[in-house]
């Protein structure tokens, strides 16, 4: 027992599990509350909730406008080296569009390791609205322990014509690569949203 609450203590102070008082020991979630998404996001929404990651710990919400659909997977060479990845047949992709006040605002296609996230493609039709993660985390026992996240400036193409953009027009592309707590990429995604829906502020103290 000693040994076990020893090893307990050492990941606590690794910063893997957390401790709550009066609730017990948990294994810790990413805060996405200083996430690029928020940009795109409803500002009602709380913000963790807004930095599309797990829901928000107190108020348990999330974006419900959001639905993804399993295609047939097409990563560029780029993708699968992020991914670590060597074919295409290593990999899953989702295709998600989200709304906000019922206009499509964001369109993303998202690359998994088909070896980790096989379960997703037993899920029925509907399965993958709203946030991701927790979907990851009860089908495939996948969890996210960190992001990083790049934003840059691109021009609408045809496929933007799902958010109503038109080709031509200025978007926004954020990519965000996901490791797990061993360091591992597992997921890949490049989200586009047009220019003019994009507002971020930071305070700076």
């Amino acid at each position: 027992m000693g040994t076990i609450r020893k090893a307990i203590e050492t990941l606590v102070d690794d910063g893997l599990l957390v401790r709550t008082r009066g609730r017990g020991t948990f294994i810790r979630r990413p805060s996405f509350e200083k996430s690029l998404y928020r940009a795109f996001r409803d500002p009602n929404l709380p913000v963790e909730a807004a930095g599309e990651g797990y829901p928000d710990p107190i108020t348990g919400v999330g974006p419900i406008q959001a639905s993804a659909v399993l295609v047939d997977p097409e990563p560029p060479q780029a993708t699968l080296d992020k991914l670590r990845l060597r074919k295409v047949q290593d990999v899953i992709e989702l295709r998600r569009l989200t709304s906000v006040g019922g206009k499509p605002e964001l369109s993303e296609r998202i690359w998994l390791p088909r070896k980790r996230f096989h379960g997703l493609l037993e899920l029925g039709e509907g399965s993958l609205n709203g946030l991701l993660y927790p979907i990851y985390e009860a089908s495939c026992s996948q969890l996210v322990a960190s992001v990083v996240e790049t934003l840059s400036i691109d021009s609408a193409t045809e496929a933007d014509g799902v958010t109503g953009a038109r080709p031509g027009e200025p978007m926004v592309v954020l990519t965000r690569i996901a490791y797990d707590y061993a360091g591992e990429p597992m997921e890949y995604r490049a989200a586009r949203g047009a220019a003019g829906a994009f507002t971020f502020s930071v305070e700076i103290r």
